[in-house]
């Protein structure tokens, strides 16, 4: 007996899982191949972050959309997936401050919180982190 599709997604990792899910969720006939299981290869091997902070804008922006899904999961997926936030902190060289300001801009534009810290605010927070770079 043959079947049709709408759509032959090849690969069942993040990407092809994501791409089966939300087109199947729109009405089409989905078919995922794989020659192993679902996140066999890189998807099962990733070290399990998000982070939104780009400085390309499409790619942000895409970060960013991961970011919500992740923390609207339940409603969305249904489950829990094992999301905890827990920040990010990116240090930079003075010469580079003005980039990270822009990029700063960027995410706060898109509605991911975020600032500027100087030295003294980081040392602030985190005098641990910094004694062990210092050494």
């Amino acid at each position: 007996m043959s079947q049709t599709v709408d759509l032959v997604v090849v690969g069942a990792g993040i990407a092809g899982a994501s791409t089966a899910c939300f087109a199947a969720r729109a009405g089409k006939r989905v078919l995922v191949v794989d020659r192993g299981s679902p996140a066999s290869g890189a998807t099962g091997r990733t070290a399990g972050y998000i982070r939104c902070h780009y400085a390309n804008p499409p790619e942000a922006h895409f970060a960013v959309e991961s970011w919500r899904m992740h923390r609207r999961w339940s409603t969305e997926i249904g489950g829990e997936n094992g999301y905890r936030r827990n920040g990010f902190l990116f240090l930079v060289p003075p010469i580079l401050v003005p980039t990270l300001e822009k990029n700063v801009a960027l995410m706060q534009a898109m509605g991911v919180p975020s600032e500027v810290l100087d030295a003294r605010e980081v040392k602030r927070l985190l005098p641990p982190m910094l004694e062990a770079a210092e050494r």
